[in-house]
């Protein structure tokens, strides 16, 4: 089986996320969608054992629709595979018509903080 989550975001000049699940910012550019988009995959990995996280190693995003300050935008992101420490989405952005802003693929790969954090600082 799949799951699949939702977030939204309101592009509205304000840079946070409230705790009503609306995103906020300026605009959503190319790399605002894919940010958007890829928080809203990582929220679907929540069954890790402690100590643990992902880290995203790919995306793949095709920007369709430009979309204006203020506009409400819903992203999807579904896990389509997971294999091991791999898992693989399908992301999609709709604004408020229901026209679709961005649509990609994601992976993530869980990883071990400690260990993780330990090789960053040996560079």
């Amino acid at each position: 089986g799949t799951k699949r989550i939702d977030t939204r975001h309101a592009g509205d000049g304000r840079p946070h996320r409230p705790n009503d699940g609306i995103w906020h910012a300026a605009g959503a550019g190319h790399t605002g969608v894919g940010s958007l988009l890829e928080n809203t995959a990582m929220k679907l990995v929540h069954d890790l054992p402690d100590g643990t996280t992902t880290v995203g190693t790919s995306m793949n995003l095709r920007h369709l629709r430009a979309s204006a300050v203020g506009e409400t935008i819903r992203c999807r992101a579904e896990l389509t595979q997971h294999e091991g420490r791999k898992y693989t989405f399908a992301l999609q952005a709709t604004n408020e018509a229901g026209d679709i802003v961005g649509e990609g693929t994601h992976e993530r790969f869980a990883v071990d903080v400690e260990r993780f954090m330990g090789k960053l600082k040996q560079r």
